[in-house]
């Protein structure tokens, strides 16, 4: 039986509709089943003891260290996720909102780049660290970042072309780790803690 899944084993497969990961699969590599534009359902056997997709959230879950690896356009983020993984929804345009539950700590490295229907993100009051090119190329016209959140990686939002409102809700901001954050995007206010502008000039 199948015990490992190589990396981009079905990326781009846009005309795979459900995914099963049987019991005896161990190891995964990266990207496995990502931008997979059709696919609908994601299904991980009850008894693997390494990946699961619990709640039928429709997504792969690693068990042990809780970072949802590989999602599609009906996912739901479910309760006890600490790190969405790298590009896990990439290239979704079915992808039109999306709740990331408290507990998610980490955004990775463009999980989200080119959901180019994505027009609304709730972010959670535990988020400290968005990777580069995690929201890049997407449809929102704002975005909250919430005051727990440290540091933004390069091109975070990048190609944003409607993004117009920042609402910042920490007093300290975040770590920019580059000027191309918001590159290319309709940027025209940035709302901060009043006590905190001179922070944020």
């Amino acid at each position: 039986s199948v015990v490992e899944l190589a990396s981009q084993a079905f990326h781009y497969c846009h005309g795979l509709e459900e995914f099963r990961v049987p019991a005896g699969v161990k190891s995964m590599g990266t990207n496995v089943v990502t931008a997979c534009r059709n696919l609908k359902r994601i299904v991980v056997d009850e008894d693997n003891k390494y990946f699961d997709s619990r709640g039928d959230c429709n997504a792969i879950i690693n068990s042990q260290t809780n970072t949802l690896i590989c999602a599609c356009k009906n996912t739901v983020i479910p309760e006890g996720v600490v790190k969405i993984d790298r590009g896990a929804f990439q290239s979704l345009p079915g992808l039109y909102e999306i709740d990331i539950p408290e507990g998610v700590k980490e955004i990775g490295l463009q999980a989200f780049i080119l959901c180019v229907n994505l027009s609304k993100i709730n972010l959670p009051q535990t988020l400290e660290v968005i990777v580069d090119g995690a929201f890049n190329h997407l449809a929102i016209e704002e975005i909250t970042l919430p005051a727990s959140l440290k540091t933004i990686g390069r091109g975070a939002f990048e190609d944003c072309s409607k993004l117009r409102t920042v609402y910042c809700m920490g007093k300290t901001p975040p770590e920019l780790q580059g000027d191309d954050v918001f590159a290319n995007t309709a940027l025209e206010v940035v709302y901060v803690p009043e006590e905190s502008i001179y922070l944020y000039r």
